[in-house]
């Protein structure tokens, strides 16, 4: 007799534990995608989805090289910061004034720049307009280079510019 009731209320914990990990609230997306360094005929594919499930936040990065997915899933942050007028790829990274959307914005800047790398990171965006941004960032580790953020760009005037994948890569979301 007893089993008759604790097996449905078995199954109903399974679903109810299921669903609430599945509903948890996607609050950005960033899909990139660059050249493959050792192919550029390859194309590789990269998804930044970040979800609030509870109170806790979670950066999942997906990557698609050579048919095969990887995927991680790790905590993550938001922080909303300002960005000065005037900075640009010469100023100063360890500047200890700099907060770390500028500094996303600075490297960016610093990949537009540079003869090598300009040929495949961009923002695809005016940087100099960024005045701005919130910062979706996955595992702070580090400060800036290493780092997994999706910038959301804002003008002056509060006006969206866009967003883009910043911190190893650069990257314009789509």
């Amino acid at each position: 007799m007893v089993s008759r009731f604790v097996v449905p209320l078995v199954a109903l914990f399974a679903v109810v534990g299921t669903f609430s990990f599945a509903y948890a609230e996607s609050i950005k997306v960033c899909h990139a995608s660059m050249k493959a360094f050792e192919d550029k005929t390859k194309t590789v594919l990269i998804n930044v989805d970040f979800v609030k499930d509870g109170a806790a936040i979670k950066g999942q990065i997906k990557t698609l090289t050579n048919g095969k997915w990887a995927k991680t899933t790790q905590a993550a942050s938001i922080v909303e910061n300002t960005v000065r007028e005037g900075l640009s790829a010469k100023t100063n990274l360890d500047d200890p004034t700099l907060n770390t959307a500028e500094k996303m914005v600075i490297l960016a800047m610093m990949s537009a720049e540079d003869p090598v790398t300009r040929e495949i990171f961009s923002a695809g965006l005016d940087l100099t307009k960024v005045r701005s941004a919130k910062l979706y960032i996955v595992e702070q580790k580090a400060e800036t280079l290493g780092m997994t953020v999706v910038v959301e760009a804002k003008a002056q005037t509060g006006t969206d510019l866009g967003s883009f994948l910043a911190g190893f890569l650069v990257l314009p979301c789509r």
